[in-house]
């Protein structure tokens, strides 16, 4: 695991592990007892986190012209491998279980299984969030501008101009004579 994939890995290590307490408890209890509601501002931090170092990579990315599949492989570098988001996900479980009053103990094998399968789906949703972060980033990119945005201004209304007398208007009847003599 590269230091680029750690806060990946513990990000979503941390929300596998808001999951898989809550498939395996229910909503008998919250996860970290007191302290239930740092896990979850933790999880969100870190998914707004996640998702605007996407968006500005990938925006930063687009200006070389590159097509969404490459720009998609080129922001993978950001989520962890397999292991690495089921054993920090396992971490994020035990460090919450410890910090919770003691309760009715559920199954190993359920959390651990839990635990698995909520660490790889996210991870799996990551790279779907990733590959739609990059064609979002590649269709903003190859819009065509206008060259010239409209500048809106309030238009001063123009007074009418009438002559004083009929006698004095332009009379548009025929063309002058200087056009006729051609």
């Amino acid at each position: 695991m590269t230091l680029r994939q750690l806060p990946g890995a513990l990000g979503t290590g941390l929300l596998a592990s808001l999951l898989a307490h809550a498939a395996s408890f229910g909503d008998g209890h919250a996860q970290g007892g007191p302290f239930h509601i740092a896990f979850v501002s933790l999880g969100w931090a870190a998914v707004v986190g996640f998702l605007m170092a996407a968006a500005w990579t990938a925006l930063c990315a687009s200006k070389h012209r590159q097509s969404g599949s490459l720009l998609a492989a080129r922001l993978a570098v950001f989520v962890p491998n397999r292991g690495a988001v089921i054993v920090s996900s396992a971490a994020w479980f035990v460090l919450g279980e410890s910090l919770e009053p003691p309760h009715a103990p559920a199954s190993l094998l359920a959390i651990a299984l839990s635990v698995a399968v909520f660490a790889l789906l996210l991870r799996a949703l990551a790279f779907s969030v990733l590959t739609a972060i990059a064609a979002i980033a590649v269709a903003i990119e190859e819009l065509d501008f206008l060259p010239r945005l409209p500048v809106w201004a309030a238009l001063r209304p123009q007074p009418v101009r009438r002559p004083a007398s009929v006698h004095l208007q332009r009379r548009r009847g025929r063309a002058p004579p200087v056009v006729m003599t051609r």
